[in-house]
Order: structure tokens, then sequence, then C-alpha cells
């Protein structure tokens, strides 16, 4: 829950100029925190895993929006999950 309101505020401007100018039914955004001092999440690529690593622990996310009429906002989160950017 975290992850996804900073997300979501970080990336503020592109989803008031997705809601306004996209017809695009979906928006993904990312955000990373690389001075916090806990993961948002772990990861394995499937290159990792090939190479016998260890899930690694990351400070991304990626949120996933779907435009909704019926929200208050405007869209709804679809996912959120972290990532290794």
């Amino acid at each position: 829950m975290w992850a996804t309101q900073q997300v979501v505020t970080a990336n503020e401007q592109v989803i008031h100029r997705w809601l306004a100018q996209s017809t695009r039914p979906r928006l993904v955004i990312e955000a990373s925190w690389p001075s916090r001092s806990e993961p948002v999440g772990r990861v394995l690529l499937q290159a990792m895993m090939l190479a016998g690593r260890e899930p690694a622990d990351v400070r991304s996310a990626r949120v996933v929006l779907k435009r909704d009429a019926s929200s208050p906002h405007g869209f709804v989160v679809h996912a959120t999950f972290p990532v290794y950017l």
C-alpha cells in the first residue's frame, strides 16, 4: 500500500495528462527509493534464477492504473508489484 501511494504521488502530473489527453485504457508508472532502508519487495529475474542467484531486495515499484469513470479520481489501481530498475 505504501509503495502504491508513493508511486501515484510521484507521478501526479503524468496521471493528470493521461486522464486529460489520452484515450489509453491503462497507464504504467514507476518510482524508486534507493535510500529507503526497507525494501518494498523481492524480485527474481529469469537470468538471475538461471545463474543460481537468490531473489534480490528491491526499492522500486510499478503501478498499473486503469481508467474508471465511476471512480472519484477517474482511475483505479489495477496492479502494483516490485520491480528491478
